[in-house]
């Protein structure tokens, strides 16, 4: 028989691509891990992996021993679990991964509703980007990942695609204009992207989702932002605003913070981004997994987000 951590190691493997990921994640060196999808390549008598360059990808039969391999270890994961209890309690370990703006109102809520409903659950939440975490879903690394993603302005949506995944709407959010209490346009009902065209804007780190689909919103309206500040802290960004350092465009999530001396305006056209509970079709199997899912949509579903 196969061994399952041997078939983890490559899971994981195709969703990082790279050996020093797979070994960093799994708390082994390098070595270890090539040594460990050797010895799987010898039981199979196959090449799993080959060589392009300097990196490593899966061979045709590497990709769908994987596909093939991934659904069984989820439920091995899920017999785990059961076999925690026979009362069938919800138990055992979730581990979560969230973006920035869904810590505060969605994220952190939902696991610490868990926490109290179910004790003798375990969660670990971890503040990690769509970019990041749902690599780490596809790894078997995490659980379940809160991701976010644009209606197509840039063409694209900005969460791949991948096998096995499940995506659960939770809400739409929209971007908002957030100025300093003194801006002739802070009491207004909307502003449009061109209206902000000679303030001082403060901006995300360039590269992040955010910062590029602004960057389309603004070449659209036809001009460039004037940034005086690049923050990555929404907090930051919200207590330089009140200020008068600057103004900003974020999702309503990212203002919820109460901080006095800001106005939060949406934007016209109405831009939106579908915020989301991803996991995977085993990973819903378990009883835990869908308790923290329907704990999280109620949470959403309480935020009263401007329409």
């Amino acid at each position: 028989m196969l061994n399952p951590e041997r078939l983890n190691l490559l899971v994981q493997l195709q969703a990082l691509k790279t050996m020093r990921a797979v070994a960093d994640v799994s708390r082994l060196s390098v070595s270890t891990v090539s040594q460990q999808i050797a010895t799987l390549e010898k039981e199979i008598g196959r090449p799993l992996i080959e060589r392009v360059g300097r990196q490593v990808r899966l061979t045709p039969l590497g990709n769908e021993l994987v596909d093939r391999a991934r659904p069984v270890l989820n439920d091995l994961r899920e017999i785990e679990d059961m076999a925690c209890s026979e009362s069938m309690e919800v138990r055992g370990a979730i581990r979560v991964g969230a973006f920035t703006s869904a810590l505060a109102p969605l994220a952190a809520p939902a696991c610490a509703a868990m926490k109290t409903r179910f004790p003798r659950l375990r969660i670990v939440l971890n503040e990690l980007e769509p970019d990041r975490s749902l690599p780490l879903l596809d790894a078997g690394q995490l659980d379940v990942v809160f991701s976010a993603s644009f209606a197509p302005a840039t063409g694209k949506t900005g969460e791949p695609e991948a096998r096995g995944r499940m995506s659960l709407p939770l809400l739409s959010d929209r971007l908002c204009a957030v100025l300093p209490k003194s801006h002739p346009l802070a009491d207004e009902r909307s502003v449009h992207i061109e209206d902000l065209a000679d303030d001082i804007w403060l901006q995300e780190p360039e590269g992040t989702y955010l910062s590029n689909h602004i960057r389309v919103l603004t070449e659209r309206a036809g001009f460039e932002p004037d940034t005086a500040g690049v923050i990555s802290s929404y907090p930051a960004v919200l207590q330089s605003v009140a200020n008068e350092f600057g103004v900003a465009v974020l999702p309503w999530l990212a203002t919820v913070a109460n901080v006095e001396g800001i106005g939060v305006v949406p934007v016209e056209p109405a831009v939106s981004r579908t915020v989301s509970l991803v996991t995977t079709s085993s990973q819903l199997s378990r009883l835990a997994v869908r308790q923290f899912a329907e704990t999280a949509r109620e949470l959403a579903e309480e935020l009263r987000i401007p329409q």
